[in-house]
């Protein structure tokens, strides 16, 4: 895991961030790398996307309306159902009206 992590973290460091977490959905006390996304735009969210989706089955996405947080990304879900049977998306919404 450990050699799996500093390869994560120097080929995406600039892109994502990577968590390393267990998960009940996946074989219990197994850990698992997630890529990170955090983009205003949906061709940069989109290409992240397939550089890891080949090895990731998780890939966490934030979700921000600049009134909770300062910031902004892309707001529209709608996009994301056509990785719906490829990963497990995980939101971290920070907005005001989830």
């Amino acid at each position: 895991m450990k050699d799996l992590n500093s390869l994560l973290e120097r080929t995406f460091r600039d892109s994502f961030f990577i968590s390393s977490i267990s998960r009940s959905h996946f074989t219990q006390k197994e850990k698992y790398a997630i890529p990170g996304i955090l983009e205003k735009n949906w061709s940069e969210i989109e290409r992240k996307i397939n550089l890891v989706k080949s090895f990731a089955k998780v890939v966490h996405i934030d979700i921000i309306d600049g009134k909770f947080a300062p910031n902004t990304t892309f707001m529209d879900p709608k996009p994301f159902t056509k990785y719906s049977n490829d990963l497990f998306l995980e939101v971290h919404l920070m907005v005001e009206n989830p």
